[in-house]
């Protein structure tokens, strides 16, 4: 027998029905300290993924890199970090649990026994990428996990006396999550003079607990 069902949150809005899509929690991993690290992506594309780190991890697009697409140099400021890979993936379910299909393809669009990417905040705008410059510092729920998933990543280069380089800095620890723009790297100049921003940013908030 075939039960149509939906679900509702508390202003009444459906939250998940046959056409309901999330990605889902595929892997995690540990960020060192140290430098420049490449982080290969590992969940099968499309796929999104969140840092956590008490200490601070910094992040900065591959500029220049033959295969941009697939990574992402990070830099952990202070201690270890997490990574957490989500992914859309065939759901794949071991266990009897509530299912959802869509009515008129068939296909799975949820299941009991995966872990969504729980979003909590949205963030987006356009920052004047300046050290210290915040961007986000927000306590959510002091029991829960989060992590942020950067969209858009603010970079400013400033030549002068010396290149530097401005990226997110992303600090999250008992609820409390922060993300500021913070000098991280510094190089001896060359003949160039002047400064290159892309300032526009967004990120998401997730809830990582348990993941």
């Amino acid at each position: 027998m075939t039960t149509k069902i939906v679900f509702r949150n508390t202003s009444g809005a459906i939250t998940v029905d046959g056409t309901y899509k999330n990605l889902q929690y595929h892997s995690k991993s540990t960020i060192t300290q140290g430098g420049a690290q490449k982080l290969p992506l590992v969940a099968p594309m499309p796929n999104m993924w969140a840092l956590s780190s008490t200490g601070g991890i910094q992040m900065c697009p591959s500029y220049g890199s033959a295969s941009a697409t697939d990574r992402i140099d990070i830099w952990s400021v202070v201690g270890t970090g997490e990574r957490y890979e989500f992914c859309d993936k065939d759901f794949v379910r071991a266990n009897p649990g509530i299912n959802i299909y869509n009515e008129i393809s068939g296909e799975l669009v949820f299941s009991s026994n995966i872990k969504p990417m729980r979003v909590v905040d949205a963030v987006s705008g356009v920052a004047n990428m300046n050290a210290g410059e915040v961007l986000l510092e927000k306590t959510y729920n002091t029991s829960r996990k989060y992590a942020v998933v950067m969209g858009s990543i603010p970079v400013r280069l400033w030549a002068g006396s010396n290149i530097e380089t401005y990226c997110p800095k992303i600090q999250t620890s008992n609820g409390y999550v922060k993300i500021s723009i913070e000098k991280m790297t510094q190089a001896n100049a060359g003949p160039y003079r002047g400064t290159l921003k892309t300032p526009t940013y967004n990120f998401l908030v997730v809830d990582v607990t348990g993941y």
